[in-house]
């Protein structure tokens, strides 16, 4: 199960990053971890 979540959560990540700016991206990434 963690590595579905893992796999999930990079995909969300790479999808926020690409249709948000930087910024919202790397605080999505720092919130989500």
């Amino acid at each position: 199960m963690n590595i579905i979540s893992s796999i999930t959560a990079g995909l969300a990540i790479i999808l926020f990053s690409i249709h948000m700016p930087p910024t919202l991206a790397k605080g999505f990434g720092i919130f989500l971890r």
